[in-house]
């Protein structure tokens, strides 16, 4: 995914946790925020609520486990519904 983005001229800025996603939205422009759930700290849920708040037309893309626990199911379906435009991948 990284390689495809440069080559269509896109800059990329990595993140190790949802933390540090929030902190550099809040002081950057972003574009679009790619997240993949890894089930530490603050999951992509989280982080993408808290993305949406501070940009309200950030473009979300979530990667999410295709058989994940019922809870990141629930949490899922929370981001389907306060920020419709997220796409969410399995």
């Amino acid at each position: 995914m990284e390689k495809r983005l440069l080559r269509e001229g896109c800059l990329i800025t990595k993140v190790n946790n949802g933390a540090q996603a929030i902190v550099r939205a809040k002081h950057e422009s972003i574009d679009i925020a790619l997240l993949v759930s890894t089930g530490n700290e603050m999951d992509a849920a989280e982080t993408a609520l808290n993305l949406s708040d501070i940009n309200s037309s950030l473009e979300i893309i979530m990667i999410v486990e295709r058989k994940g626990s019922e809870q990141q199911a629930a949490q899922t379906e929370v981001v389907r519904h306060a920020i419709p435009q997220t796409r969410i991948l399995t």
